[in-house]
Formats: structure tokens, sequence, C-alpha cells
């Protein structure tokens, strides 16, 4: 397993030899395996390898290197995201791009309900405003009632 230490040493090395070099990671049969691209110019990006239900590879893009983690990957986390896409490979999702959009679709589908429901829960029904304005009413006294009590 590739250190941070070498990775960088791979970086420096593309740089000065003004090479693009291809490690990979983690190789264990049947689940991907996390790629780690370093272009001429000290680029790094990671991706998860697999073989698609159609027997064909896919590099799903993970995202770029960077140490500090604010930008973009460390190693480490690029290692936990190559671990949740080979769970879900393993899990038999072959097609981890198409996995993940319907993922995706679904979370945005359930967020548009949520804020539907808020809605309506929020706008009440004419029922509920009418009856809240039936206790206002009677909570608030009629002037001219008053006024023919008074008399």
């Amino acid at each position: 397993m590739l250190t941070v230490k070498q990775l960088e040493s791979e970086i420096k090395r593309a740089v000065r030899n003004n090479l693009i070099i291809k490690i990979s990671d983690t190789d264990r049969r049947g689940q991907g395996s996390l790629q780690i691209r370093i272009s001429e110019k000290g680029q790094v990006r990671f991706y998860y390898r697999h073989v698609k239900s159609d027997g064909k590879r896919d590099d799903y893009p993970l995202g770029n290197y960077d140490p500090a983690g604010s930008k973009g990957y460390t190693l480490e986390k690029a290692r936990d995201r190559y671990g949740e896409l080979a769970a879900i490979y393993r899990a038999g999702s072959k097609n981890i791009r198409e996995h993940l959009k319907a993922m995706e679709n679904a979370e945005v589908t359930a967020q548009q309900i949520e804020v539907e429901r808020t809605e309506q829960i929020e706008a009440g029904s004419l029922r509920d405003l009418l009856s809240a304005y039936v206790s206002f009413l009677k909570l608030r006294e009629n002037p001219l009632r008053r006024m023919s009590r008074i008399s």
C-alpha cells in the first residue's frame, strides 16, 4: 500500500522527468481498485476503477489530491471513498455511475417531498383558517355588542 511519502516522491519524479504516472493503490479482485494518476505537471487525481456488468472497465473519478484535504482528497480520504464504492460494487451494483446517479435522484426526490409536505403543513387548510378566524372573533369583543350591553 502506498504511503503519503511515497506518493509525494512519485509526484516529484513525474514533474522532474516530465512523466505521466499511474499507480494502483489497492487492487482486490472482485471489488475494483483505487487508481492514482499523476500528470507531468504534478497534478494527482484519484479514480475508482472497476469492471462494469458489460465487461468494460470504468474509471470513476473521485477527485484531486490535496495533502491538507481542504480542496480535495487526502490519500486516506480517497481510500475511504474507494472502500464505500467497493462495498456498493460487492453488494451487486456493477455500474457505479448509474447506481450513484439513482441514489442522487432518490435523495433529490425525498427532499422535494419533504419540502412539499412542510409547505402543506405550514399552509394548513381552509377549515383551519376559518376555525382560527372564529376563535379570534370569539376572543375579540365586538364593540357594537358592548354598546348594547351598556344601554
